[in-house]
């Protein structure tokens, strides 16, 4: 159900990886995860723009039971114009 406030309607955004690996008599296990939003709104007929947020967390990728590495955080920021005719 979306909810529409005024000619705003906001969405939210998230989605998570995980894999396990036995590769080379070795464990590696890795974990993504990625949520934000945005929010598309109605200027014109025909007309949108949409603010868009979304922040990465590439987590860490472990080998074994001693390597662990931190691929770290990021973040995205920008804008869609999007015109529909």
């Amino acid at each position: 159900m979306w909810y529409k406030i005024g000619p705003v309607t906001p969405h939210a955004i998230f989605g998570q990886l995980h894999s396990d690996v036995d590769w080379n008599y070795e464990e590696l296990s890795a974990k993504t995860t990625m949520w934000g939003f945005s929010i598309p709104i109605d200027l014109a007929k025909g007309f949108r723009v949409r603010p868009e947020v979304m922040w990465y967390d590439d987590g860490e990728l472990e080998y074994g039971s001693s390597d662990v590495q931190d691929y770290g955080k990021y973040a995205l920021y920008g804008v869609q114009f999007q015109i529909t005719f």
